[in-house]
């Protein structure tokens, strides 16, 4: 005989559809089912949902669905259409293949209060709700989680802000944030020293908590970039000036724009 795990949620304003159903999974359990186990999951509570095992002569899961939609569950399907409820989202079959001791375990937890089970002893409940906590734990004990953030140039700004501000840690304080954050999963992995003192200087500017050092930088750091795009122009100039000049030998005539001929005179060495 296969057992078959039954999930069943109503939407949350559908309290009394989800009472109703249960009234009648009940009366089906008593009338056809031997050997069965169900319980109610964060009852009193919009998640609200039943968990249910069963044993029987149903071939796939589909007969199973297709039980849960005739004769008495007919009523159901009526007052579906006028709720928010959608069966097919709502009720979930499982075939259970294998450890079918957690499965009666999960459907037994301590923390439900409303439950019940029939064909099963009381030993074989106790044994399957220790199996099913033990085993739960061992698997979660396996699972490698991956807290470490990774602080790149892009996401360095909003970051290293938001933490320092979580944990009261002072922006000037660069060398103790970098520490602070490292020792809480935080990886600079694939930022260069320069990239991060740059980040923040920035965020120091930004925060108006810079020093004359970092006001000095960043005002020679502009300087520098002024001065390279003037070196870039004078460059294009002499280039565009070299090649003026040789052409005055050839019968090509030049309409030099007044603003072109001013440069030519400027820089005409």
């Amino acid at each position: 005989m296969s057992q078959y795990l039954i999930t069943l949620r109503c939407h949350q304003n559908d309290t009394q559809l989800f009472e109703d159903y249960m009234v009648l999974i009940k009366g089906w359990l008593k009338n056809e089912i031997k050997r069965y186990s169900w319980s109610i999951e964060f009852d009193e509570t919009i998640n609200r949902h039943i968990h249910l095992l069963i044993q029987g002569d149903y071939r796939d899961s589909d007969k199973v669905r297709r039980r849960l939609t005739t004769k008495e569950f007919k009523s159901i399907q009526i007052n579906l259409n006028k709720s928010k409820t959608i069966l097919a989202n709502a009720l979930r079959i499982d075939k259970v293949k294998e450890m079918p001791q957690k499965a009666l375990g999960y459907t037994q937890k301590w923390s439900c209060q409303r439950r019940d089970h029939l064909g099963f002893t009381d030993q074989e409940i106790v044994d399957a709700v220790e199996f099913y906590y033990t085993t739960s734990r061992l698997e979660k004990s396996q699972v490698i989680s991956n807290d470490w953030k990774h602080v790149n140039s892009k996401n360095f700004h909003a970051i290293v802000t938001d933490y320092a501000k979580k944990n009261d840690l002072n922006l000037k304080d660069s060398d103790i944030i970098c520490l602070h954050m490292q020792s809480n999963y935080h990886t600079f992995i694939g930022m260069s020293i320069k990239d991060m003192e740059r980040g923040f200087k920035e965020l120091r500017l930004t925060h108006k908590c810079s020093s004359q050092a970092d006001e000095y930088s960043a005002s020679q750091q502009a300087h520098a970039q002024e001065k390279s795009y003037d070196m870039y122009m004078e460059d294009d100039i002499k280039d565009l000036l070299s090649y003026i000049k040789s052409l005055k030998d050839t019968n090509i005539k030049l309409n030099i724009p007044m603003n072109v001929f001013n440069i030519h005179k400027k820089y005409d060495y």
